[in-house]
């Protein structure tokens, strides 16, 4: 799971007070653009994907301030209501849902992330890592 933002151009709803615009109506807004482009309206499309096809088996539209820290759990959950416990897939996910809030309280399912190197202890780590140990995955 994975979501990116597209920027638009043009005049849209991003100056309507978004607690004004009823829920399930997508938010078009000025935001932390991952394109370093605050000036653009944007919005967000989240992807689920199959591991071995990548088929999307979801797509989610979201305004374009959503943050990946907050609704990265809502979006699993969601997406797994369709299956039953025993069936649960596990969920590959971007650095942002590692978070504390995430950490603790997104229940039973099961997720895979990597742990995002803006950490201190990930810094610590990459400071005294000797690369001169490390071995080739092949030659």
């Amino acid at each position: 799971m994975d979501s990116t933002t597209f920027g638009l151009h043009g005049v849209y709803n991003s100056e309507e007070d978004e607690s004004e615009i009823p829920e399930g109506v997508i938010h078009i807004t000025k935001g932390h653009s991952k394109d370093k482009a605050p000036e653009f309206n944007q919005v967000v499309l989240r992807l689920i994907c199959t591991h071995k096809s990548s088929i999307p088996l979801w797509a989610e539209a979201l305004s374009g301030n959503t943050s990946d820290k907050k609704s990265f759990v809502r979006t699993v959950k969601e997406f797994q209501k369709q299956f039953d416990r025993e069936r649960m897939p596990y969920m590959v996910m971007d650095s942002a849902f590692y978070t504390r809030e995430n950490l603790t309280g997104s229940g039973d399912f099961k997720w895979v992330t990597r742990v995002p190197e803006t950490l201190r202890e990930v810094k610590e780590f990459y400071r005294e890592l000797e690369v001169e140990t490390m071995l080739p995955l092949a030659e």
